[in-house]
């Protein structure tokens, strides 16, 4: 399962760009994953003055890739395993300083 997370750093920018336009920019778990840590990452860092966000392509997000929910998904404890993932990005990025 790839990331495609990108992180692009200069004069005090951050942008983070869900790089898999092939698919709309659908978030996979892993992708989740990563935007967390980046976040984290970044807002560590006392040189980043600001972060976008954004999509590679034409669109920002399909939002979630349906397509691993068959396997990632199937149980309610994975469920609540994925999604806390995605909480905890959401919330890395609500929280940003």
């Amino acid at each position: 399962m790839a990331s495609h997370i990108s992180l692009h750093q200069e004069a005090g920018l951050a942008t983070i760009t869900l790089d898999n336009p092939d698919k709309l920019n659908a978030i996979n778990l892993a992708m989740w994953r990563e935007l967390h840590r980046t976040l984290d990452q970044v807002s560590h860092d006392e040189s980043v003055r600001c972060v976008i966000l954004k999509g590679a392509g034409e669109h920002f997000a399909a939002g979630g890739d349906l397509e691993e929910f068959q396997t990632l998904r199937t149980t309610l404890d994975q469920a609540l395993i994925y999604h806390e993932e995605v909480a905890n990005a959401l919330e890395a990025i609500h929280q940003w300083p």
